[in-house]
């Protein structure tokens, strides 16, 4: 999480792993400036099927998608739709202040209620304030970054 998080330090929510549904694992995570990402397999849905990536404010192109409800207090979220049936493919975008996540899921297989509601289980955020708090508590350490104020900047 203190790398996700450092990954874009703009960001005020932090993409992080709620639940892995049975049958979901995190296939690979890669961190480097300014991207964060993760994957994850299905023994149903398949390789890839999900994937989460973090960027900074403007990396994530919102204007061919559809604004919908979030589920995400303090984020905006949008869909883009590729495909629909027989195999789901879709892109939800969350826009937050700072960045912006993108979290596509590609089904190998028919998608089904089940199965979309396990990918929903999986992507969860944190707000950087708690993880400074919590990073503080544990290490004594300063996490730096957006609605901070530390000695190490942004």
């Amino acid at each position: 999480m203190i790398l996700i998080a450092q990954s874009v330090p703009s960001a005020t929510l932090v993409p992080c792993i709620a639940a892995l549904p049975a049958g979901w694992e995190l296939e690979r995570t890669a961190i480097r400036r300014d991207r964060a990402t993760f994957w994850f397999d299905s023994d149903v849905a398949g390789k890839h099927a999900a994937e989460a990536t973090l960027r900074p404010t403007g990396e994530c192109d919102v204007s061919d998608a559809t604004s919908v409800p979030t589920d995400v207090a303090g984020a905006e979220r949008y869909e883009r739709p590729n495909r629909l049936l027989p195999r789901l493919e879709t892109t939800r975008t969350y826009v937050v202040d700072g960045g912006c996540v993108t979290y596509p899921l590609s089904f190998d297989t028919p998608a089904t209620s089940a199965l979309l509601f396990e990918a929903d289980q999986i992507l969860s955020f944190q707000d950087r304030q708690s993880l400074v708090e919590e990073v503080d508590h544990q290490t004594g350490l300063e996490l730096c970054g957006a609605d901070t104020d530390c000695a190490g900047g942004d």
